[in-house]
């Protein structure tokens, strides 16, 4: 405890704060050229989705069904180049005001401060057993 942030961790910050902004142009910012995302049942997709774009689009239709989306990260947990958040999405469904939330984690793969992969599942548990077997170093 007590270290200063990487430039991985502030990178994934950047991408929540974006994301809590609204503003999906700077999430798309921290993206690689060849990031490749995979929230299995936990989004709209099937399996995987390849490039910004498309992932960018998958955010945008989930974002279209909610008035109000905000992103709440725990902690920023740094496995060698991966960055483990576990995390409280809440969503306020459009036109009901039923407020929604899922818990979930995420493992951010990054390359030259930039994300390559995420992998979005449903326990911190299950978040560190892939961050760890995907072969990050504590």
């Amino acid at each position: 405890m007590g270290s200063m942030p990487t430039e991985n961790v502030d990178t994934v910050r950047r991408g929540y704060d974006a994301w809590n902004r609204g503003d999906l142009d700077a999430v798309r910012e921290i993206y690689a050229p060849d990031v490749v995302a995979n929230a299995g049942g936990l989004w709209p997709a099937a399996g995987e989705v390849e490039g910004p774009e498309a992932i960018i689009h998958e955010f945008a239709s989930i974002l279209a069904v909610f008035e109000t989306s905000e992103l709440v990260p725990e902690d920023f947990i740094e496995r060698g180049d991966r960055v483990v958040v576990p995390t409280c999405w809440r969503g306020t469904l459009a036109g009901s005001g039923s407020v929604i939330e899922q818990r979930l984690a995420a493992v951010y793969t990054l390359r030259d401060a930039l994300v390559v992969r995420i992998d979005y599942v449903g326990s911190l548990d299950e978040a560190l057993k892939l961050a760890e077997r995907a072969g990050g170093r504590a």
